[in-house]
Order: structure tokens, then C-alpha cells, then sequence
């Protein structure tokens, strides 16, 4: 199982620094459904991490979805 990560990329930079290569860098809101679309579909994701200001961005039927769903399980941080 891996870990990915969607943010900026000051969000990103300290994943990247600690060997996670599974980095998604977002350049707007708009960016983030179809990232986390494409995670979910992704079997080898074990653990999506996603900074706390862009889960709450997202609309509440989507919140809800990642946080009922044990694979991959979402950390906001």
C-alpha cells in the first residue's frame, strides 16, 4: 500500500523531503476532484493525506464519501 499526497506545494514539500513520491501538487480547487477521482480508482493507494483547508473545500457529498470509505483512508492534516 502506498500513501499519496495532494496539496501545494509548500503542503507537498515536507512529504517529498520525508521519500513519499506519490505527490499530487494542486494549482487550484478545481484541480482537486478529479486528483482524488483518479486516487480512489487507484488500488494501490492505502492512505490519502490532504491538508485540512482543501477537504473542506470540497463539496459535503464528497466529504462524506472519503469519510465512510476505509481504503484509503484520509488524513487531513
Amino acid at each position: 500500500m502506498e500513501i499519496a499526497v495532494i496539496g501545494s506545494s509548500e503542503f507537498t514539500l515536507g512529504c517529498r523531503l520525508a521519500g513519499i513520491r506519490n505527490i499530487h501538487e494542486i494549482g487550484g480547487k478545481d484541480e482537486l476532484i478529479p486528483i482524488i477521482q483518479n486516487i480512489l480508482n487507484d488500488r494501490e493507494i492505502g492512505v490519502l493525506v490532504i491538508h485540512n483547508d482543501d477537504l473542506a473545500s470540497l463539496p459535503e457529498n464528497f466529504q462524506n464519501i472519503l469519510d465512510e470509505l476505509v481504503t484509503p483512508t484520509t488524513i487531513a492534516l
